[in-house]
């Protein structure tokens, strides 16, 4: 067999840039590795042929593609992955000559820069991997997201999501997963649809989002890296399709990522009501943050815990630590307040996991809500619990274009509603 056909380096690249979010596995006994070429002819009716690029792992597959010229049979051929790098100083024009005989196992690619620069290169049977077309072709579903969004969403989960490899965590607290009106919840009524949500069994995280709804997505933490590369690559639309053992996201130009399915996801939807919290705050993001810091640096390394103070006739929070022997105290810091009890809060809090109610989010004002939770016959100590909710509008670039405050009738043009939900326990 013998294939000839032209492409633009910078084309190449680009594909490479993309498929290679996923390393290819090893496919020889020897551990070697390698990108699969696909060359068809005018596969779509273009009147233009076309390469397509494959990886994969165990876990994920990749795809990208671009035209190509003069082509002379068709075919496919592995190019070895640890060579790959050698096309990013090509410009302009490569002319590729492939042979494979088969008989002998013999599998060799050519290729020319011009100018006189090109290689040889000792290559792999090609049907040592697989394309994940026909996975792709009988994949159902077509959710449709803004990539901006998502990218922004599935950034600001990542710090409520337990590790991969945390073996002591349950594997649906591993997973982002975007809840739909199918969605089980307390009331039946489908409230989570629209929702992203993440948790490592002590802090929640609740991305809610016209965007999202009706559009379910689950994503095991392990394949989120991999993810987030393809968004950050992606253009236009993404559209996400559910196969027999695969997910597959497609951005705007067909370009794709693949990954397994998992069994362990949430099976229902839960948020406590709001009528649990009895102190509703408006704080300044920027100095609840930096006296949160401050109080950081008076804390022993291996120390984690504060204490947050509310003065509801001052109106004021504080945090102290007291640590061995020493003690500090943060400013105090004015509040606005649209709901108090006639008491005191004095609890304590992860100073890191109460950091991350407020890191990240989009309003200069943040709205703290407290809920108190008294000793009763189940519960033989008293309660805290924390939750900022933040309220903003992302067009689909991703950018904030209004803040929680926009009056009904006055919504940004093109923009979705957001609302973030951060939530963390005391720490008594």
């Amino acid at each position: 067999m013998e294939l000839k056909f032209k492409l633009q380096a910078s084309a190449l690249n680009a594909a490479i840039e993309v498929v290679s979010i996923v390393p290819p596995k090893a496919i020889t006994q020897e551990g070697g590795s390698g990108y699969l070429f696909v060359i068809r002819k005018d596969d779509d009716g273009s009147g233009k042929d076309r390469c397509y690029v494959y990886s994969q792992d165990s876990y994920r597959v990749a795809r990208a593609d671009f035209e190509v010229s003069d082509v002379e049979g068709e075919g496919a051929f592995i190019y070895p992955s640890q060579h790959i790098d050698s096309f990013k100083f090509a410009e302009g024009e490569i002319a590729f000559t492939v042979t494979a005989n088969e008989e002998d196992q013999v599998y060799m690619v050519k290729y020319d820069l011009g100018s006189g620069a090109g290689g040889e290169r000792v290559s792999f049977s090609p049907k040592l991997m697989g394309t994940c077309d026909d996975k792709l072709r009988e994949a159902e579903g077509d959710q449709e997201f803004p990539v901006a969004i998502l990218t922004e969403a599935l950034s600001m989960s990542k710090p409520f999501l337990a590790k991969p490899q945390d073996s002591r965590a349950e594997e649906h607290f591993k997973t982002i997963q975007i809840f739909d009106e199918t969605t089980a919840t307390q009331s039946g009524k489908g409230e989570g649809d629209g929702t992203m949500y993440a948790s490592n069994s002590i802090q929640g995280f609740w991305f809610q989002c016209d965007a999202f709804k009706g559009h379910p997505l689950a994503v095991h933490g392990q394949h989120l890296p991999q993810f987030a590369s393809f968004l950050a690559k992606s253009e236009g639309a993404l559209t996400v399709k559910s196969g027999a053992n695969m997910m597959f996201a497609v951005d705007g130009r067909g370009r794709v990522f693949g990954w397994v399915h998992h069994a362990s996801t949430y099976k229902k939807y839960s948020y406590y009501a709001r009528s649990f919290d009895k102190y509703i705050l408006g704080v300044p993001k920027m100095q609840v943050t930096n006296q949160l810091k401050y109080m950081k640096t008076e804390l022993s390394a291996k120390r984690d815990k504060i204490r947050v103070t509310f003065d509801h006739k001052g109106k004021t929070l504080r945090f102290g630590v007291v640590d061995g022997d020493s003690k500090a105290m943060s400013m105090p810091i004015d509040t606005r307040v649209t709901k108090t009890e006639e008491a005191d809060v004095n609890a304590n809090a992860n100073i890191d996991h109460f950091l991350e109610l407020f890191e990240g989010t989009k309003a200069d004002e943040v709205e703290l809500r407290i809920a108190t939770i008294p000793v009763s016959d189940t519960r033989p100590k008293a309660s805290v619990m924390y939750r900022t909710i933040d309220e903003f509008w992302l067009d689909n670039e991703g950018k904030v274009v209004g803040g929680s405050g926009v009056p009904e009738g006055k919504e940004p043009e093109g923009a979705y509603k957001c609302q973030v939900t951060r939530f963390v326990p005391g720490k008594d």
